[in-house]
């Protein structure tokens, strides 16, 4: 393939969908720098990435994310040789918007290019490579709208079911998870969601430690469990600590807010279980008001399972509520949360 081509999407066994509904990338080439060229359709309306309130029209970073987290599925089986049989484990991912005015809607979907750049392979011998790390740029009609990066592994079938067997092994669980019961959703306003199965937390406990919300694990959410897993994905987990910063802030005194996601970065440690309940827990966090008049929050998240850390994630979220005239002109902290 010589030119990136987006009038049909990829096989959807190539970024190990079930949905062809939920595949993002659209072809795939070369470039002469050495780069891997994805082409990514970004849908105007999704039932998951889509269900965020906001106060204007634009395309949600977490569905960037998505597509840069397909793209590396496309990277592995078509330029670094991982047949389609094997399993793969997200070690790392992350995004961040510089140029969030490219992600507003318009009269189309948005055809978007990946361009990835492996750093790093990972590999049992100089021949066969089973994993890498890399960095590439979102470019939307040629301009670069952000950066991400991730890094992942893949396994061949035993072997993941081994490493699985361990791990279950050394938290005394059965071989074949025994899913729990989710616990009562948060309202869905207080995450930015309109529709209740896109809530992925309960309701908030909050401290001086900061905030802390049980994850939901909603098998019947149709973009988060597309096909069946013995493991909660990295991605609801990820989406989970974003909307345990959005309540808290909003417990906290940053009400009537939309925040926009400007960057997350994402650290994966152990998997998390079904058998058990996992937490989000948002430490005390800095809202920063910027000359433009929003309102700027960093977030330090981890999640956590029967003590384990699962999960250590950097967010920022930027709110464009107006301000009094007589603040537009401050940059020193609005609020700090306790």
């Amino acid at each position: 393939m010589s030119v990136i081509d987006f009038s049909r999407t990829l096989d959807r066994a190539l970024v190990h969908r079930r949905a062809i509904a939920e595949v993002l990338p659209t072809s795939t080439t070369l470039a002469d720098d050495g780069s891997i060229l994805i082409g990514v359709q970004m849908p105007r309306n999704h039932s998951f990435f889509g269900d965020i309130l906001r106060s204007h029209g634009g395309h949600d970073p977490m569905l960037f994310l998505e597509s840069v987290r397909q793209c590396m599925y496309v990277a592995a089986h078509l330029h670094c040789g991982a047949p389609l049989d094997r399993s793969f484990i997200l070690r790392g991912i992350g995004i961040k918007v510089t140029e969030p005015s490219l992600l507003d809607f318009t009269s189309a979907p948005v055809d978007a290019v990946v361009r990835m750049r492996i750093n790093r392979r990972f590999g049992h011998n100089n021949d066969t490579t089973t994993g890498y790390s890399q960095v590439c740029e979102l470019l939307i009609d040629g301009r670069v709208v952000g950066q991400a990066e991730g890094s992942a592994s893949w396994l061949t079938l035993p072997s993941m079911a081994r490493l699985r067997a361990r791990c279950r092994e050394s938290r005394e669980l059965p071989l074949v998870p025994v899913p729990m019961a989710p616990p009562a959703r948060i309202a869905p306003a207080e995450v930015n969601r309109r529709a209740p199965l896109n809530v992925v937390i309960s309701d908030l406990e909050s401290g001086s430690d900061g905030d802390r919300a049980v994850i939901v694990v909603d098998t019947s959410n149709p973009t988060l469990f597309d096909h069946p897993l013995d493991h909660v994905p990295g991605m609801l987990m990820i989406e989970a600590c974003r909307q345990t910063a959005i309540a808290g802030a909003a417990r906290r005194g940053l009400t009537g807010r939309s925040w926009r996601l400007d960057a997350v970065s994402a650290r994966f440690h152990e998997f998390a279980e079904h058998d058990q309940h996992a937490a989000c827990h948002v430490a005390p966090t800095k809202a920063t008001q910027q000359l433009d008049g929003s309102t700027e929050l960093v977030c330090t998240a981890t999640a956590r399972q029967a003590g384990r850390r699962l999960l250590d994630v950097d967010l920022t979220l930027t709110s464009a509520v107006p301000v009094r005239k007589d603040d537009r002109n401050r940059s020193t902290p609005l609020v700090a949360l306790p």
